[in-house]
């Protein structure tokens, strides 16, 4: 039996993009209150998933620059976005 494949995997297809990376996070909302999500980085974008379901796409073209804290035992790195805002991430 087949399944149905998401339209967004789809598009990966389509554009031959693979995945080169994948991990659950922890991302800072605007409220700065912790949410559990995937990222994925792939030949082409970051992307923000939750439940399966891509929240923010991030072309790499896009982002500017990655920032990591120097402070022994931080895990957090902040995803820096020409002309948005940025994404705060912590990663074990």
């Amino acid at each position: 039996m087949f399944k149905a494949v998401p339209n967004d995997l789809c598009l990966f297809a389509l554009f031959s993009e693979h995945i080169v990376f994948s991990c659950q996070v922890l991302k800072y909302n605007r409220f700065g209150m912790k949410q559990t999500r995937n990222l994925l980085l792939t030949t082409h974008q970051i992307s923000n998933v939750k439940d399966r379901v891509f929240q923010r796409n991030i072309r790499l073209q896009k982002v500017m620059a990655l920032s990591k804290s120097t402070e022994a035992g931080n895990k957090e790195f902040v995803v820096h976005v020409k002309g948005e805002y940025d994404y705060r991430f912590i990663c074990d």
